[in-house]
C-alpha cells in the first residue's frame, strides 16, 4: 500500500524542513521498490518567522532523490 510523503523545503535556504517532511518529521530511508505518493511544498518564512506556502501558479518543478553519479 502506498504511503504519502510530504516534502517541505525552505525555498530561501534550499533545505529540508524537518517539521512536516514526513509523518515522523523526517524523511524515511528510501529503498528500491518503495512506493510513495510524493507531495512537494516550497515554503518561505514571513517577517514573523512563520512558514507559508509559495504561490507556484504556473510553475514547473522537478524532484530528484539520490546521489549524482
Amino acid at each position: 500500500m502506498a504511503q504519502t510523503l510530504d516534502i517541505h523545503i525552505d525555498a530561501g535556504a534550499g533545505t529540508l524542513l524537518q517539521a512536516g517532511a514526513a509523518r515522523t518529521g523526517s524523511l524515511p530511508t528510501l529503498t528500491r521498490g518503495d512506493t510513495y505518493d510524493v507531495r512537494l511544498r516550497l515554503r518561505q518564512a514571513n517577517d514573523s518567522g512563520v512558514y507559508e506556502d509559495l504561490d507556484l501558479t504556473g510553475a514547473s518543478l522537478r524532484l530528484g532523490i539520490g546521489d549524482v553519479d
